[in-house]
């Protein structure tokens, strides 16, 4: 799981107003699993992924970028129910391959 994607829970849990006991599980269940960090080489990733993505007329979402960059430069594939978002960035593998 990347940074980014630890951030989006929670904002989700803070928008749907989720209380101590909930946030305190998710806590706990993060803590169990990977988390990918945020390194100069995933910030020059996200470089390239967002300015080829423009170049090529189809612009990604930054934050969906950060997830990009994380997968690529840890040469990880990327497991996504958003294929959509994803399926355009050079060099990403997506996981399950062929299915959307």
């Amino acid at each position: 799981m990347t940074f980014v994607t630890v951030g989006e829970f929670f904002k989700g849990a803070f928008k749907r107003g989720w209380g101590a006991k909930r946030m305190d599980a998710l806590e706990a269940w993060l803590r169990t699993v990977v988390v990918l960090p945020y390194t100069g080489e995933v910030s020059r990733a996200w470089g390239r992924v967002c300015s080829v993505c423009e170049v090529n007329g189809y612009p990604i979402a930054p934050n969906d970028a950060w997830i990009a960059a994380c997968c690529l430069s840890h040469d990880l594939p990327l497991m996504t129910l958003n294929r959509r978002h994803f399926e355009r960035v050079e060099g990403l593998r997506l996981v399950p391959e062929g299915r959307d």
